[in-house]
Order: C-alpha cells, then sequence, then structure tokens
C-alpha cells in the first residue's frame, strides 16, 4: 500500500497490529461493524456443499471463500457472451499460490459452487510461470479469438513500474 498522504497517519502505523485487528470491534471503527459483518456473511461457504481446504478460509469456526465468488460469476458471464477478456489479479505479496489453486478447482469444473454453472467453459489450460505468476488462458470454442486471464502476484518494485509506466 502506498505511504499516507501529507497530513494524514495510518491507523496501524499508529495503534499497531492487535488494536488494527479489532478495528471495526472498538474505537473509531465501530460505525463500520455492520457493513464488515454484512461484507463477512457474503463471503460464508454454503452450508451444505463440499469443500476442500484449497477452497476456503477458516475464521471463529466459519468456513469462508478464499476468492469472492462475484469474481467467478463474472468470468461464466463474460465467457457466455462469448467476450475476449484479460483479468489481470495482483496480491499483497507473494501469496498468489492460495487464490491459483481455488481458480485451478474452477477451470477443472471442481469448484462445488460453480460447477454447474461453469458447464460449457473451456478452459485450456492453468499455468505457473514462476513462483509468483500464473496464466489461464480461457478458450471459448467459438468463432471468435480466444479469452484470456492472468493471475499475477508482483513484488511492490513491479507493482511501482507498471504504475509508473501507466
Amino acid at each position: 500500500l502506498d505511504a499516507a498522504p501529507p497530513g494524514c497517519l495510518c491507523y496501524y502505523d499508529v495503534f499497531g497490529k492487535e488494536l488494527s485487528k479489532r478495528f471495526t470491534l472498538e474505537g473509531p471503527g465501530v460505525l463500520y461493524r455492520a457493513l464488515h459483518d454484512k461484507l463477512l456473511e457474503m463471503l460464508e461457504w454454503p452450508d451444505g456443499v463440499p469443500y476442500t481446504d484449497e477452497l476456503v478460509t477458516d475464521h471463529n469456526g466459519k468456513k469462508y471463500h478464499i476468492v469472492v465468488p462475484s469474481l467467478f460469476n463474472l468470468l461464466i458471464h463474460l465467457q457466455a457472451q462469448d467476450r475476449d477478456f484479460k483479468i489481470i489479479l495482483s496480491t499483497m505479496g507473494h501469496n498468489i499460490r492460495t487464490p491459483a489453486a481455488v481458480f485451478e478447482l474452477f477451470a477443472q469444473h471442481k469448484h462445488p459452487v460453480f460447477t454447474e454453472a461453469a458447464k460449457g467453459l473451456n478452459f485450456d489450460h492453468l499455468r505457473c510461470l514462476d513462483n509468483v505468476h500464473w496464466s489461464l488462458h480461457v478458450n471459448s470454442g467459438g468463432p471468435s479469438r480466444p479469452s484470456k486471464y492472468l493471475l499475477q502476484g508482483r513484488s511492490e518494485q513491479e507493482k511501482m513500474e507498471s504504475e509508473e509506466a501507466i
């Protein structure tokens, strides 16, 4: 993340890790608690749907999606429209393997929430380019050009260089 703008302070820098974890429970972040709870609720893994450890994270005894489900809905929608597309995901560090494992299951029609919705989509391949770069090419099988999206985790230096290029 970028440094705080001039004259501003970062909550984490001032109050530290422990208070930052409780931001919506006490202090100035309390007013965001309802939103926090609603967002968590939307990320809950559906009851009765089987899962593997690659698909979920556990928090306070509940299972949550690792990748926001609406991203898969977007991919399904774009593919159904036979559109060419490219999505670049950038993580905050070198943790791209976690969401990449979820995308791989999705691409193989093994993501239990999206198995039915993704029927008919043809994913040519998902491949690891190196420790942090993953490439997944999507081919609709139709008359148009193949669709593509790239899963990419980049270092802070790479992020700064790409932002400078924009």
